[in-house]
């Protein structure tokens, strides 16, 4: 009986939090609107989804992209999103549309709200692991990166099954050795690859520490070493399961990260203001993508701020003082390695936390800070609710309404505010409602009170970002007038003319249209050509798809090479080629990659690179049938190590095989 109570509780929290998220980021932010995306949401990643779903649809996986830069592997670790397992379910029921990018969004800020559920109880109460997981999936840093760069979000929303997967293994569970690889499948395909690795790092580090310092578990070098190699197991099989992507990127680019990132290498670039934290307590504006490397910007973290209360609460208390202490350590440590490199913390640690001048570019890594205050946050928030005695709930709200009048000053750029400007500020009402309720009703042994306490930070989540909106929509309303290009949409790949158009707009259209393009958003340009970039020869060299060349290998304007395209899709180029005379040099204008199959008439024949890395090859004089088909040596062990790992990972989270780590 009280085993079903239990189950009740767990299912109504979870319902009662999902439909919070999705009601929040469907009507407030309005995602399923045809101008929802911007920035990088509607320049690459919609655009990339609408490629690979077009090539699903057409019973094609897509390796290889021809349409932007001359070609380079569509999966490596800039991006691999044709991996997510999300993105090839949806796939199957359609070409991407902006309402199945919306709902994909839905689907993994839903699992980061149950994964933050799952493990927050281990420090609270399932009450606070609910309101905590709503703050944190609904926090200011989501709800702002959401619609303009949702990879940062899928990223963070991993952040807590990561720390479930480690904290299992350290407790025993082997469930945890599947639930590592599953999460790194994720986080992988959907979010970003440095600040995964970041993240992952500080969770680590973070989960050894309580297990063994705060809970006072004893140390043992055999059982910490078979600990220690389940998680390493388990980290193994994640990425055997995305283990193509890894491989492209090795062969291709040999792990260069200047070749899968031409951006900004400066790790200060983009990165935060000291005086971030106050956004932890007030709203501020958006000011992303307009701060430099020694200025930088304010972001906005704000995740549901009467949380610092139970933060504050649980200091002043002393609650699980390890614990605490351990967070307020590694929050301090991760909002230090986002700073600006005019700030001394900022330079150390981005010297010293392995990776992190490599992969960090983007404030928003600061989501690993606000990962830990949540979980700080929901180690006081039971206490503060069951404590009978108001004296230390009224001294952590006076110090918190202290903050807040301090940051609420800050943020108007002085230390004095007149204090009637305080109601420009909703959550001031909010909070004068909701403190009351905490601290005269024991809302916690109701259902309805759980809801009437969630429903109460939502509204302050939402108002309290109510400031933002304005320069959010001003983001959404510069690619308005480009929404057009959705109905350009092909579900088939037309074989294009012989040409590359020149750059037609900031976005990726040529995936809508399925023409190749000289330029595209993507930031990556093959090793084998990128000298050739920026030059006025890179034009004339790629500008049409197949061309006959003199000498010095310069196409020949005017040549009688007659050229009609059969089939161009991901990983098959066809053409039918009339060649003028016999032994006609033809380039192919994509870069010189021995996976390339070249076969003419039929018949397998080799193909060269020329001396500016593009494809060469001789035709006979006459029509000539020209296939050229994508098929690396690795491909298909390659996949029988992914559903290798695979179903290891799943066997692993079977119950009945749930025998403990360490134990005989």
């Amino acid at each position: 009986m009280q085993r079903t109570k239990k189950i009740g509780f767990e299912i109504k929290a979870l319902v009662i939090g999902c439909l919070l998220i999705i009601a929040f980021y469907n009507i407030r932010l309005n995602i399923f609107s045809p101008t929802a995306f911007s920035n990088d949401n509607f320049s690459f990643a919609f655009p990339t989804r609408v490629l690979i779903s077009t090539s699903i649809q057409n019973a094609i996986f897509p390796l290889w992209d021809h349409w932007t830069h001359g070609g380079f592997p569509l999966s490596s670790l800039f991006t691999m999103t044709a991996f997510s397992p999300i993105v090839i379910f949806l796939s199957l029921f359609g070409v991407y549309k902006v309402q199945t990018f919306a709902f994909e969004m839905l689907v993994v800020l839903v699992i980061g709200f149950i994964g933050m559920y799952v493990w927050l109880k281990r420090y609270s109460s399932k009450l606070g692991a609910l309101v905590m997981g709503v703050c944190y999936v609904t926090c200011g840093i989501f709800i702002t990166q959401t619609p303009i760069n949702f990879e940062f979000v899928a990223s963070a929303a991993m952040f807590p099954w990561m720390a479930v997967g480690i904290s299992s293994i350290l407790e025993g569970k082997k469930y945890g050795v599947g639930i590592i690889p599953f999460t790194i499948w994720l986080a992988s395909t959907e979010g970003y690859f440095g600040l995964n690795i970041v993240g992952w790092q500080f969770i680590l580090l973070f989960c050894l520490i309580d297990w063994y310092v705060c809970k006072n578990n004893r140390f043992l070098a055999k059982d910490f070493l078979i600990k220690f190699r389940s998680i390493l197991f388990g980290v193994i099989l994640g990425y055997f399961i995305i283990n193509y992507p890894y491989i492209e990127t090795f062969v291709h680019y040999g792990m260069n990260f200047n070749f899968l990132r031409e951006a900004d290498f400066n790790p200060f670039a983009a990165s935060a203001k000291l005086f971030s934290i106050f956004a932890l307590i007030v709203p501020n504006k958006i000011d992303f993508f307009f701060g430099d490397s020694y200025q930088s910007y304010t972001l906005p973290l704000y995740f549901g701020s009467l949380n610092i209360i139970w933060i504050i609460y649980a200091i002043l208390k002393k609650i699980n003082i390890k614990t605490v202490i351990t967070l307020v350590f590694l929050s301090i440590i991760s909002f230090c390695s986002m700073l600006s490199n005019k700030y001394i913390p900022g330079r150390l640690l981005n010297s010293t936390i392995p990776f992190l001048g490599i992969v960090r570019w983007h404030g928003v890594y600061l989501t690993i800070t606000l990962f830990f205050l949540s979980t700080l946050a929901s180690v006081g928030f039971q206490p503060f609710i069951d404590d009978k005695k108001t004296n230390m709930k009224w001294v952590s709200v006076i110090i918190f309404a202290l903050l807040m009048i301090f940051a609420v000053c800050k943020q108007a750029g002085a230390y004095y505010t007149n204090p009637l400007t305080y109601l420009a500020y909703p959550q001031i009402y909010v909070y004068i409602l909701f403190v009351a309720i905490l601290l005269l009703v024991p809302i916690y042994k109701n259902i309805l009170y759980s809801i009437a306490i969630v429903v109460l930070l939502e509204i302050l989540t939402v108002s309290g970002d109510i400031r933002q909106f304005g320069n959010y929509f001003y983001l959404l309303d510069m690619d308005i007038r480009e929404r057009d290009v959705l109905n350009i949409q092909t579900k088939h790949f037309p074989p294009p003319d012989n040409i590359r158009t020149d750059e037609q707009s900031n976005i990726n259209i040529q995936y809508y249209s399925k023409k190749p393009t000289l330029y595209g958003y993507n930031p990556i340009t093959y090793p084998s050509i990128k000298s050739l970039y920026g030059k006025a020869e890179y034009a004339k060299l790629m500008k049409t798809v197949f061309y006959t060349v003199d000498s010095n290998s310069f196409p020949i304007i005017g040549s009688q090479l007659e050229v009609s395209m059969k089939r161009f899709t991901p990983n098959t180029v066809e053409a039918t080629i009339t060649a003028p005379r016999d032994n006609t040099e033809v380039v192919w204008s994509s870069p010189y990659v021995q996976n390339w199959k070249l076969y003419v008439n039929g018949k397998s024949q080799v193909f060269k690179r020329n001396m500016y890395g593009l494809i060469s090859f001789i035709l006979p004089e006459g029509g000539n049938s020209v296939v050229f088909r994508y098929s690396p040596r690795y491909l298909i062990p390659s996949i029988f190590l992914s559903l290798f790992a695979l179903s290891i990972s799943v066997y692993l989270l079977i119950p009945y095989n749930r025998k403990a780590v360490g134990k005989k």
